[in-house]
């Protein structure tokens, strides 16, 4: 487990605290903040995605080293992979809106497409707007590297001027959108939470109340420009009322 970066980081942690406590010998001290500093760095120099890599860089007031490499198109397998019928019918389910239709389609290709043609399709998807398809197909082939498919930025013209509006940032937002529907806007979770920004009913109601906004039932907040405008409403009310 030492090598873990998880276990890494809460030694540093660890040691970091060490180094200010009073009741040290000041050697003590100073060997600790050295191996809380080593271990920082090491941290910090790891993938991109990796997490503790992040905190770590906080830690060191450094900024993230993002590495990111674009998954290289391939136009002649693109059009290989349009030619084909299980790709036609998935497009054309998600164009009338049959969107169970389409993914249930869509994950029977995968099966039938090599790594090549996986890839191509990953950016066909995020090219018709389906961006969760995109990352899960890169996930699925262990593949982290291109931030543009994994971490897209779709209705800004919605999401920037309501996260300015509700004075948070635009990218927490965008974080919360991505954890919790991963860009699928008629996502419904087990507990009944609706939309991009997997909204509760009754949060929904009240929050719309004080938004000003008109709410005619829970099958609008499958709407992007319902459900963000109050997503970002929410979360705006929920800084303010825990100091930031």
């Amino acid at each position: 487990m030492k090598t873990e970066p998880q276990w890494l980081y809460w030694r540093a942690r660890a040691a970091e605290a060490l180094s200010q406590s009073a009741g040290s010998p000041k050697g003590q001290r100073r060997s600790n903040a050295k191996q809380a500093s080593q271990l920082y760095q090491q941290l910090a120099k790891l993938e991109h995605d990796e997490y503790y890599a992040f905190l770590a860089a906080d830690r060191l007031q450094q900024p993230y080293r993002l590495r990111g490499k674009a998954t290289p198109v391939d136009k002649k397998l693109q059009r290989k992979l349009l030619a084909r019928s299980d790709i036609q019918r998935t497009k054309e389910l998600l164009a009338i809106s049959k969107k169970i239709d389409a993914r249930r389609e869509w994950w029977a290709l995968q099966k039938r497409l090599n790594k090549a043609e996986q890839r191509q399709s990953a950016i066909l998807a995020q090219q018709w707007g389906w961006h969760r398809q995109a990352i899960g197909v890169l996930s699925n082939l262990g593949e982290r590297s291109d931030l543009q498919l994994r971490y897209p930025l779709p209705w800004q013209q919605i999401i920037e001027p309501q996260a300015r509006k509700n004075e948070i940032a635009s990218a927490w937002a965008y974080g919360i959108l991505r954890a919790e529907s991963m860009y699928q806007s008629d996502a419904k979770s087990g507990a009944g939470a609706y939309g991009l920004m997997q909204l509760m009913p009754p949060t929904a109601k009240q929050t719309a109340r004080r938004a000003g906004v008109r709410l005619r039932g829970n099958q609008q907040l499958f709407q992007p420009a319902t459900n963000i405008p109050l997503g970002t409403h929410y979360l705006g009310e929920m800084m303010n009322r825990f100091d930031g």
